[in-house]
């Protein structure tokens, strides 16, 4: 991002990890959410990238399961897919949290 530097982009990085910890997600998908968190650092994923996926999948964490990501069909997440696309967001953040 043009105008911000390495630290700010680690810095909310660290910032969403806390909201991860305090959210009301389940503890096994709050625990996936940060491995999935650390084999993005391993694969030397920038922390702005790992701040927006980190970032989407926490909204669907708390927002559309109340079971455990390995437990969720097909259908329960394209029925997460579907409400997430009838909120009235802007097309490109649509785009973003489907990709």
């Amino acid at each position: 991002m043009a105008g911000q530097s390495l630290h700010d982009e680690e810095k909310r990085l660290a910032s969403l990890r806390q909201r991860i910890e305090r959210a009301t997600i389940l503890p096994e998908n709050r625990r996936l959410l940060l491995e999935f968190d650390a084999l993005c650092a391993a694969e030397g994923l920038s922390p702005s990238r790992r701040v927006k996926l980190l970032g989407h999948l926490a909204v669907f964490a708390a927002e559309y399961f109340t079971t455990p990501f390995r437990e969720a069909t097909p259908e329960q997440v394209w029925a997460a897919v579907a409400a997430r696309e009838a909120r009235p967001l802007a097309p490109w953040t649509r785009h973003g949290y489907k990709v």
